[in-house]
Order: structure tokens, then C-alpha cells, then sequence
């Protein structure tokens, strides 16, 4: 009986000892779960805190298309200013010129006030009390404005016009 006593015993330890390495097993297995737990909400945590920058790389990235649209408007508006300032400066020499060859001709003509005296046409190729004109040569008739000043000719030469302003015939 002893024998039986001393083997029920030795499954007795053996009991024991297998509740314990149970018990053990479950502690691990808890902390195990408890560590599976941390990892998914911090997954969770990544996957949230993954979207939002992606959500923010995709807002910098249209920022950035509208960044890129100014800036093309931008330089669009610079070339049409560019454009626009070279076609002043050119007609601001073109008027200089016009402005210079006007000048020219009003210094062909004399002032005085009072009553002009008035001369006849001569068209080319008219007699002249001068003498005959040459084709080239245009005379005018004195003039006189309603303000009492006379513009007569200085010399019976022809007066060339800038081609911008056609002189009648």
C-alpha cells in the first residue's frame, strides 16, 4: 500500500506542479494579451496620425498647384506689362519724333496779329508772281484764325509734313 500511497502522491506533486506551470502560463498569457492590447490602439494611434499627414500632404500639395497657378499668372501679367510698357516707350518716340517735326515746321512760319494778308494759292506747276513754281514746291495761302493770329510762310519753300499728318492738296 505503500506504493500506492507513494504514487498517488507523486502525481499529487505532479498535480501541483502542473497547476502552478498552468498558472504561470496564464500569467504570460496576460501579459501577452495586455501587450497585444498596447500594440493594436498604438497601431490604431499610427494608422490615425498616417492619415492626417496624408491628409496634409494632399493639402500642401494643392497649395502648392495654387502656388504654381499665381505664380504662371503672375509672370503672365509681368510679359503683358513688359508688352505693354515697350509699346509706350515706342509711341512715346514715335510722338517725340512727330513732336520734333512739328516743331520744325512751326518755326517755317512767322506770327503776327492783326489782319493777314492773303495770297493766292499757287499749285504746282502754276505761274507765280515769283515766277514759275517747280512740282516739288508748295505754297499756301496766308492764314488767319479767329484768336487774330496770322501764320505766314517765311520762305516759299515746301513744307514737309511727318507722313502721319496728310496735308490737303
Amino acid at each position: 500500500m505503500e506504493e500506492i500511497s507513494q504514487k498517488i502522491q507523486a502525481i499529487q506533486v505532479s498535480t501541483q506542479a502542473a497547476v502552478g506551470a498552468i498558472g504561470e502560463i496564464s500569467k504570460v498569457i496576460n501579459q501577452i494579451n495586455t501587450i497585444s492590447n498596447t500594440i493594436a490602439v498604438a497601431v490604431e494611434e499610427q494608422s490615425a496620425t498616417t492619415n492626417e499627414i496624408s491628409r496634409n500632404v494632399a493639402e500642401a500639395a494643392r497649395g502648392v498647384d495654387e502656388i504654381t497657378q499665381n505664380v504662371t499668372g503672375v509672370a503672365g501679367v509681368g510679359r503683358s506689362t513688359s508688352s505693354g510698357a515697350s509699346d509706350t516707350q515706342t509711341a512715346a518716340e514715335e510722338l517725340a519724333h512727330v513732336a520734333a517735326e512739328l516743331q520744325s515746321l512751326v518755326r517755317q512760319f512767322e506770327y503776327s496779329s492783326g489782319e493777314p494778308e492773303r495770297s493766292p494759292i499757287i499749285r504746282p506747276g502754276e505761274a507765280s508772281p515769283k515766277g514759275p513754281t517747280k512740282p516739288a514746291e508748295l505754297h499756301r495761302e496766308t492764314t488767319h484764325n479767329p484768336a487774330g493770329v496770322t501764320l505766314r510762310p517765311l520762305e516759299s519753300k515746301a513744307v514737309t509734313a511727318p507722313s502721319m499728318i496728310p496735308l490737303p492738296t
